[in-house]
Parts: C-alpha cells; sequence; structure tokens
C-alpha cells in the first residue's frame, strides 16, 4: 500500500520592498536593521544570485511582536524613537527622546 500524504502550506513570503512597505522604512533603514539586529530573522531563501532575500511572514510577525515600534511608527508617523518596546520609550524623558531621536537612523524627524 503507497500512503501519500499531502500537506498544503500557505507560504507568504515577504522581500525587502514589502517590509519597506509594511515598516514605512527605507530600503537602506531595512538593511542597517538587518546588519545590526542580531533578532532580526533569518532570510528564508536568498534567490537570484544572491540579490534578493525573501523571509516568511510568520517569521516577520513573530519579529514585530517583539518590537510594536515597527507596525506604531506606520499607524503613527509621530512616534519617532526607536525602542525595543513601547513601554522602554514611555520610560525616556521627552529631552532623552529628543535626543534619541536626532541620532537615529530609523527616525524621520521633520
Amino acid at each position: 500500500m503507497n500512503d501519500v500524504t499531502t500537506v498544503t502550506t500557505n507560504l507568504v513570503f515577504l522581500g525587502i520592498g514589502e517590509l519597506r512597505k509594511r515598516w514605512n522604512y527605507t530600503r537602506q533603514a531595512i538593511n542597517i536593521r538587518i546588519k545590526e539586529d542580531k533578532c532580526f530573522p533569518k532570510p528564508y531563501a536568498i534567490v537570484n544570485d544572491g540579490k534578493t532575500k525573501v523571509w516568511l511572514l510568520n517569521d516577520v510577525i513573530t519579529y514585530e511582536v517583539a518590537r510594536p515600534n515597527l507596525l506604531r511608527r506606520q499607524e503613527n508617523n509621530n512616534f519617532k524613537v526607536y525602542c525595543r518596546t513601547l513601554s522602554e520609550y514611555n520610560l525616556l524623558t521627552e529631552k532623552e527622546k529628543k535626543a534619541i531621536a536626532s541620532n537615529n537612523p530609523y527616525s524621520k524627524l521633520a
């Protein structure tokens, strides 16, 4: 008897362009985050002779859950400071928020 099991999965892939739109970041800022953040998810695949990286949506969502500022930035562009958590951001004084934002490669201060 041949038992064949068919597994259907819905894999959704995101490239840098999709991450850029999702987080309201520039490509350069995403590449900085990839290089500097050791917790950034590893690409699911690298294609196009090593030029294009793609990530699984589920891995990206897991990453975002630990960094609510990524999505909040898109919801409220006044959220200027990069912090690991919203509670960490709330502990800062206004002076600290401005000082951090002025040196922040992810910030879009006017």
